[in-house]
């Protein structure tokens, strides 16, 4: 019998709540677990309330056996992860390799799957499927950090191992209150606002759809792949910075042009060689539906 049964962190966040219909597709719903903190989940699911990685709490992951995990949660946003990381770690992320620990006794579990963040990598041009090179920042090292330290339990035990690398994921329909730039901006053209630009406002940096991570993390969990360690790095291709970005919206809102992305040099052949992932979603598609969004939003308030 082909035995799958998943258990997920993070998986009514804004990756989750995109990927979870999907997952209907490959698990019974019976065998897709969830860790929350929410006082109630989705019923159709198994869910796993916190405090988490208490005894019972690990009791209770182990005896539902789970054959795939995918770890995309964090009680951190990535702003606290930059203050703070080694807080991050230990308290969140050492209990995860405890978790994942625990269950590599299980003689179940086959694969593991990581959501970390393109911030691991220090330069676009270095990457490739085996690649562990020098984080942009803390945030980038926290998910370094993971990275090693997980892909190491499951070489050690024979067990596959992937690590999604997106860049900034923007969901659009998202309701929480640290929003990324674009769904911001969207909300503040809209009341006729001007923004307040931090540090890096001129950056370029590539923006993706959750939509489209969300369908990469898929592609894995439904291939027979071959190659049993990877890093893929999840891009649109194009960047924007600040500025523009917050320009473009504007030309949106009253029906002009936009300026274009620019294209940039992050090398996606890997990824499309290894799980046939391409993004879908254009950067003038994810503003529209920000600014869609945040009216449809607007006009529920009033």
């Amino acid at each position: 019998m082909n035995y799958k049964r998943i258990l997920i962190t993070g998986g009514y966040g804004s990756i989750g709540s995109v990927l979870l219909p999907l997952l209907k597709s490959l698990y019974k719903e019976s065998d897709i677990g969830i860790t929350t903190n929410k006082k109630k989940g989705i019923k159709i699911y198994k869910n796993f309330s916190r405090p988490l990685f208490s005894s019972d709490y690990l009791k209770k992951i182990y005896e539902f056996a789970p054959s795939e995990v995918l770890l995309m949660g964090s009680d951190y946003h990535p702003r606290s992860s930059v203050d703070n990381t080694g807080k991050v770690i230990l308290e969140l992320q050492f209990p995860t390799f405890n978790l994942i620990n625990e269950l590599i006794k299980n003689n179940i579990l086959k694969k593991v799957i990581f959501v970390s963040s393109y911030n691991a990598l220090k330069k676009i041009k270095s990457e490739n499927l085996l690649s562990l090179d020098k984080p942009i920042n803390p945030y980038g090292y926290e998910k370094l950090t993971s990275e090693l330290i997980l892909r190491n339990l499951c070489f050690e035990n024979d067990i596959s191992f992937y690590s999604i690398r997106p860049t900034n994921v923007v969901n659009p329909q998202s309701n929480r209150k640290d929003l990324g730039v674009i769904s911001k901006f969207a909300s503040l053209v809209i009341k006729n606002q001007i923004p307040e630009f931090i540090d890096d406002f001129k950056k370029y940096k590539d923006y993706i759809h959750v939509k489209d991570v969300a369908e990469a993390i898929l592609k894995i969990l439904s291939s027979d792949l071959k190659i049993k360690y990877a890093n893929l790095t999840i891009a649109s291709g194009y960047s924007s910075n600040s500025i523009t970005i917050y320009e473009n919206l504007k030309r949106i809102n009253i029906g002009k042009e936009i300026i274009p992305p620019i294209k940039n040099d992050i090398n996606l052949k890997d990824t499309y060689s290894f799980i046939k992932w391409k993004p879908k979603i254009t950067h003038n598609e994810i503003l529209n539906e920000c600014l869609d969004s945040k009216k449809s939003s607007i006009d529920n308030e009033i």
